[in-house]
C-alpha cells in the first residue's frame, strides 16, 4: 500500500471552499472521497458560505491525507450535495470525530447549532474555563501522589513486614515480585491502551474510572487485615492477597496517570510547563506533608489493633478517604478535545487540527440482533487502536513529529532512569555505607523530599524569569545531575563526611525534581494531538524499563559483593547518551523551524 505524505500538525494548511467533504446526517453515515478517485463538486448557498467561518470542525470531513485546520471558533462547514451511504468491500464504513458525542444537536437543528455558535465567548468565560480545567488537572497529582508515595511507598512495606513476620516469611522478596510485575506489566500494555484511548476519545472519563478503580483497590488493602490468620498456610494467603491489591491498585494509577499526562497538551504550549511545574511542587508537597504526618504523629493514635485493624492499615484508610474527597475537583479536568485557552481565536495548532477516522464495521456484525450490532464498532475501534499504533512504528521517521517524540523518548529513558534510581537506592545507599536506621531513613527521605520541592519552585521561578529553550534547560540539568553523581561517588570513596554527602544528594534531589517536570511539559509540546495517551503511555514505558534495567544492575552489583555506591558510577556512563540524543532533537526541530 502506498505510504501517505505526512504534516507536521503544527503547519497550517489551507483548504479552499471547493475541497469536497461530507457532513454526518442522522440516518445516513458520510465518507471521506478518496483523493485519487473522482470527487463530486460541492455546491454551497451563499448562506453557507456565510456560515462557514462559523461552524464546528465537527461537521467538516477530511480530504485524505490533508487534514482540516480550525480552531474552537472558526471552523469549515459544508454540505454535500448528495447524502449517500456507501459501503465499502469489508464492510459499512462509519466515520466519528473528536465531537461526536457533542453532534446530536447541530444534526437535529443546524440553525440553531449556527446561532449557538455565532454567539461570542467573553475573555472572563474563557479565564473561568482555564482555571476550572487547571484545578481539576492539578487536582490529580494529588491524588495520585498520596495513594503512590505515601500508601505504596510508605505503608505499604509496613504492611507486608507485619503479614510476613507472623507468617515467617521474607516481605522483601514479596515486595521485589509484585514491585517488578506491576511495572513490566505497565510497562508493556500503557502504549497499547493508551492508543485504544485515543481511538475511543475517553481520555478524561479513562482517567476517571481507572482513579477510583486504584482507590477502590486501596480501600480493600484496609480489610485485608480481616483475613484469617491462624495458620502458615492462611499467612500466606494474606501476603499473596496484599500482593494482588498492590498490583491491580498500581496498575490503575498508572493507567490514570498517562490519561492525566494527555490531559497537558489541552492546554497553551506557553501554560504546559508552568502546569507541569505546578502539579510535581503540589504532588511532591502532599508527600511531604503526609511524611511528615506518619514520622512525628504520637505513636498512641491507632495504637492497639483497633478492631483487629493495623496501625498502617488505618493510615491507609484515612489518606484513602481524604483522596476520595480531592477526587471530586478531578472532574473539573479538561475533556482532552477541546482548547484550554485564553485566546481560542487565534489558537492555531496542532491541537486544532481535527481529523475523522473511519471505521470499517465487518457485515457480520450487520446480521445480528440490533442490541448487538454496537460490537461491531468495538472491534472496528480495537483494529484501529493496534493499526495506528503500528502506524507509529513504521513511520517513526517519515513523520516528523513521530520523529521528535521517538529521539526525545530515548533521550528520556537515559536521563530520568539515572534521577528515579537516585531517589529510589538513596535510603539503602546510606543504610549500606553509613549503617542509618529506620529513623534516620525516615529523616534522610524526609530531607529529600524538601529538596524536591524546592526544585519545582525553582523550576516555576526560573520558567518565570528567563526564556529558554526546553533541551537547553535538560542539558544543563542533566549535566549537574551527572557531574553531582560522579562527585558523591568519588566522595564516598574518599569516606568524606556523611553530611557532605547528604548536601550532595540533596542538591540532586532539587534538580530531579525539576527535571522530571521540564521533561513532561516538552513531551506534551512535541506529541501529536491523535496520539496523545500512545505517546504518553510510550513516555510511561521508558521510565518503568529503565527502572527495571537499572534495579536488575543493583541486584548484580548485590551478587557480585561490590561496593553499592558503584552504582552511582554506572548512572555516570548510563546518563551520557542522553546528550546525544538532545543534541539530534534540537538539530532536527531547528531543520524543521527553517523549513516553515
Amino acid at each position: 500500500m502506498a505510504q501517505q505524505q505526512t504534516f507536521n500538525a503544527s503547519t497550517p494548511l489551507l483548504i479552499h471552499a471547493t475541497t469536497t467533504t461530507t457532513t454526518t446526517h442522522r440516518g445516513s453515515s458520510s465518507i471521506n472521497n478518496n483523493a485519487a478517485s473522482s470527487s463530486p463538486t460541492t455546491t454551497n448557498t451563499t448562506r453557507n458560505m456565510n456560515e462557514q467561518q462559523l461552524l464546528s470542525t465537527r461537521s467538516s470531513g477530511v480530504v485524505p491525507p490533508l487534514p482540516i485546520v480550525g480552531s474552537s471558533h472558526h471552523h469549515h462547514h459544508h454540505e454535500e450535495s448528495n447524502n449517500k451511504k456507501y459501503p465499502s468491500e469489508s464492510g459499512t464504513i462509519d466515520t466519528y470525530d473528536h465531537h461526536d458525542s457533542f453532534s446530536d444537536l447541530s444534526e437535529e437543528d443546524p440553525a440553531q447549532s449556527s446561532a449557538l455558535k455565532k454567539q461570542p465567548i467573553s475573555r472572563a468565560q474563557n479565564l473561568f474555563h482555564v482555571v476550572k480545567s487547571s484545578i481539576g488537572w492539578l487536582a490529580f497529582s494529588i491524588v495520585f501522589n498520596v495513594l503512590n508515595t505515601i500508601v505504596y511507598s510508605a505503608l505499604y512495606p509496613k504492611i507486608l513486614h507485619n503479614v510476613s513476620v507472623n507468617g515467617g516469611s521474607d516481605y522483601s522478596t514479596a515486595f521485589s515480585i509484585t514491585n517488578t510485575v506491576t511495572t513490566l506489566a505497565s510497562a508493556l500494555s500503557l502504549p497499547i491502551l493508551g492508543s485504544l484511548v485515543d481511538n475511543m476519545k475517553i481520555i478524561r472519563a479513562s482517567m476517571l474510572v481507572t482513579m477510583y478503580l486504584g482507590i477502590i483497590a486501596t480501600i480493600g488493602l484496609f480489610f485485608t487485615d480481616k483475613l484469617p490468620n491462624a495458620t502458615s498456610e492462611d499467612m500466606t494467603t494474606h501476603l499473596a492477597i496484599c500482593e494482588v491489591v498492590y498490583i491491580l491498585a498500581m496498575f490503575f494509577l498508572r493507567f490514570s496517570v498517562m490519561n492525566n499526562n494527555a490531559l497537558l497538551p489541552s492546554f497553551d504550549k506557553k501554560n504546559m510547563m508552568i502546569l507541569s511545574l505546578s502539579g510535581n511542587f503540589i504532588g511532591f508537597g502532599v508527600n511531604l506533608l503526609g511524611l511528615l504526618i506518619l514520622a512525628f504523629t504520637p505513636k498512641s493514635v491507632f495504637s492497639g489493633d483497633i478492631w483487629e485493624i493495623t496501625r498502617e492499615n488505618w493510615w491507609v484508610l484515612v489518606f484513602t478517604c481524604f483522596t476520595i474527597l480531592v477526587s471530586f475537583f478531578v472532574f473539573l479536568s479538561p475533556n482532552g478535545v477541546d482548547r484550554v485557552t485564553l485566546n481560542p481565536e487565534t489558537e492555531l495548532n496542532s491541537s486544532s487540527i481535527i481529523v475523522k477516522k473511519k471505521l470499517e464495521v465487518p457485515q457480520i456484525f450487520n446480521r445480528l440482533p440490533k442490541p448487538l450490532r454496537g460490537l461491531g464498532k468495538i472491534v472496528a475501534v480495537c483494529k484501529n487502536s493496534f493499526m495506528a499504533l503500528s502506524e507509529t512504528f513504521v513511520n517513526w521517521r517519515t513523520n516528523t513529529q513521530y520523529y521528535h517524540c521517538w529521539i526525545f523518548l530515548l533521550s528520556y529513558l537515559f536521563f530520568s532512569t539515572a534521577g528515579t534510581v537516585v531517589t529510589i537506592y538513596l535510603g539503602p545507599l546510606f543504610i549500606d555505607i553509613y549503617h542509618f536506621s529506620l529513623e534516620q531513613e525516615v529523616l534522610l527521605n524526609l530531607y529529600f523530599k524538601v529538596a524536591m520541592v524546592g526544585g519545582v519552585i525553582g523550576g516555576v521561578i526560573f520558567e518565570r524569569l528567563f526564556k529558554f529553550n526546553d533541551i537547553y534547560v535538560l542539558a544543563a540539568q542533566n549535566s549537574l545531575f551527572g557531574a553531582f553523581t560522579l562527585s558523591i561517588f568519588v566522595t564516598i570513596s574518599l569516606k568524606v563526611n556523611r553530611y557532605a554527602v547528604l548536601a550532595q544528594f540533596l542538591l540532586v534531589g532539587f534538580l530531579y525534581a525539576w527535571n522530571a517536570s521540564v521533561a513532561r511539559g516538552l513531551m506534551s509540546k512535541l506529541i501529536p494531538v491523535n496520539k496523545k495517551c500512545e505517546f504518553m503511555g510510550f513516555f510511561s514505558t521508558f521510565t518503568y524499563l529503565g527502572i527495571s534495567i537499572t534495579s536488575g544492575i543493583y541486584a548484580l552489583l548485590s551478587k557480585l559483593q561490590l561496593p553499592s555506591h558503584t552504582l552511582l558510577l554506572i548512572l555516570f556512563i548510563w546518563l551520557i547518551p542522553a546528550f546525544l540524543f538532545l543534541a539530534i532533537l534540537k538539530q532536527s526541530l531547528d531543520k524543521h523551524a527553517d523549513k516553515k
